[in-house]
């Protein structure tokens, strides 16, 4: 979403861990791949989406409530990814809390797969084909080309060798 871009650009961050692809190709901006994501439609599983034809279509997926987490953005609109519906949203502060609700039936959206593949295996959140597959996206951390910082460039260091899970 947008917060991570605008922190970096408008100077309130030297470094972002978790940026997407347009902000790490921004002007001014080194990065570094640190995973890619893959995105799988998630419900509870008592889900009156897990009784429907699969995979998914739009038109079905539109008729229900998404999850989405706030985006952090103070100056810029705020941008949402991989929303399909046009019904009012549930807002969230975290991902962890977007996962939560999910859980619990309150509406339905896309998750990393990395972050919920213990909840798949035990039957909390059933992950259901759709129709037009999220593609995957690639996470970066970036940072800004101006700070010459020996701290800085430590931490670069550091992140770069930590297996991002």
């Amino acid at each position: 979403m947008g917060g991570t871009q605008e922190a970096i650009t408008s100077n309130r961050a030297d470094l972002v861990i978790g940026a997407d692809t347009d902000t790490a190709l921004s002007n001014g901006i080194s990065h570094q791949k640190i995973r890619d994501i893959e995105w799988i439609f998630a419900v509870a599983p008592d889900h009156e989406l897990t009784k429907a034809t699969l995979p998914l279509t739009q038109d079905t997926i539109e008729q229900y409530r998404f999850i989405v987490v706030r985006d952090s953005s103070k100056q810029q609109a705020p941008q949402s990814h991989r929303l399909f519906s046009k019904r009012p949203m549930l807002r969230v502060p975290s991902l962890a809390e977007k996962i939560h609700a999910q859980c619990l039936g309150l509406g339905v959206g896309f998750l990393s797969a990395h972050r919920i593949g213990d909840l798949l295996a035990q039957g909390r959140l059933i992950g259901l084909p759709v129709e037009h597959k999220i593609p995957t996206e690639a996470l970066h951390l970036a940072w800004k080309t101006s700070n010459n910082g020996n701290v800085l460039r430590w931490f670069i260091e550091q992140l770069a060798q930590h297996e991002f899970t």
